[in-house]
């Protein structure tokens, strides 16, 4: 028995590491107290630091030498296979090294950022109740955000575009500073945020930006349309400060950005979070989404024109597959809604509104 221990003290001990690591996403609020608020800022930071300075994605080099490696071992797998040399004692070498593999990325996963997917969350922080909302208050959000637009369009030259990643993330990073002198749990330093260099490949899986879950690296896919980037760019810092679900990443995202003193970040979130309004709104009541969107200023209806654009240039057969899996992920990683997740941050603006105030969106 000892012998046997002996050799496979590995796929044992990644066993039981992943018994735990799934017993500990079973309690929100372990996670909450003991990881995201204890353990994990401490990763992400020391992630950040080690990285941050680093001039390409070192995740993306990741992906892409993991990608090729698997690549290499299937083929050398194949060739074994057609020479039939795939003797028990072969067979058996690959099960345990496919299995200590798959073990090492789930613990890896889960222990470097993954636990945020259960955990209770910047609602739980403020003190938010999701509760159903009503088509008025969804009306009133949307004409709030409409207002915000338009307050910051009447001063066009204020709108800069910012197509340099070390600017942009420096921007984000002191909103951020803003946003968390009202809420400090936003505090955020050591800046990684990088150009992916999968480029505008992106564009034909559908990603405006990722974190790497293993780097804690901010990726941002720069050939999206300027209005875009900050949004983004506060979306994924979000990511990186543990909170992982889109919806939570959207919200967070929306309270830093409208913290910053560049206008283009305010126009940015606004649009972005009227989007999500407008597109719920739609769905409750066609007509009325269609005459809100007629009584659009100009601007407002070219950008969302420009957008629209950029987005259908790049639709092709895959697409819906791809869209398909990431839903998976997304419902795998306790999001049930999936894609729809990133929509409720319709909910929790309501929420915010409702306890806040609606002067305060």
């Amino acid at each position: 028995m000892k012998p046997l221990l002996r050799k496979n003290w590995l796929i044992i001990t990644l066993v039981l590491l992943a018994l735990i690591t799934v017993v500990i996403n079973q309690f929100p609020p372990f996670i909450e107290k003991y990881y995201a608020t204890g353990l994990f800022p401490y990763i992400s930071q020391s992630l950040r630091f080690l990285l941050g300075w680093v001039p390409f994605s070192v995740g993306d080099i990741l992906y892409v030498v993991a990608f090729f490696w698997i690549i290499v071992r299937m083929v050398n797998f194949i060739k074994r296979w057609r020479r039939k040399q795939l003797k028990r004692r072969i067979l058996y070498y690959y099960c345990r090294k496919v299995m200590q593999t798959v073990l090492i990325v789930y613990i890896s996963f889960n222990w470097l950022w993954g636990f945020n997917y259960n955990r209770l969350g910047s609602t739980y922080q403020m003190g938010l109740k999701f509760e159903r909302y009503t088509n008025e208050q969804l009306v009133r959000l949307a004409d709030s955000l409409v207002g915000k637009l338009n307050g910051i369009i009447k001063d066009p030259a204020s709108l800069k575009t910012f197509a340099h990643t070390a600017q942009l993330g420096t921007l984000s990073r002191s909103a951020y500073q803003a946003a968390a002198l009202t809420y400090p749990f936003l505090q955020y330093q050591n800046l990684s945020v990088k150009a992916s260099i999968v480029y505008g490949g992106g564009n034909y899986i559908g990603f405006l930006g990722y974190i790497n879950p293993f780097t804690l690296e901010a990726q941002l896919n720069t050939t999206i349309p300027a209005i875009l980037f900050p949004t983004v760019c506060c979306h994924e810092i979000a990511h990186q400060l543990g909170y992982a679900s889109e919806s939570e990443a959207n919200f967070i995202g929306y309270i830093a950005c409208r913290q910053s003193t560049e206008a283009a970040f305010r126009y940015s979130v606004y649009y972005d979070m009227f989007s999500y309004a407008i597109s719920d709104l739609y769905v409750r009541d066609s007509a009325l989404a269609k005459e809100k969107l007629k009584s659009l200023p100009q601007r407002i209806k070219d950008d969302r024109k420009q957008v629209h654009a950029f987005f259908s240039r790049y639709k092709n057969p895959f697409s819906p597959l791809i869209e398909w899996m990431y839903d998976k992920y997304l419902k795998v990683n306790s999001q049930p809604k999936g894609r729809e997740s990133y929509n409720e941050v319709v909910g929790w603006l309501i929420a915010y509104a409702t306890k806040y105030g609606w002067d305060k969106i």
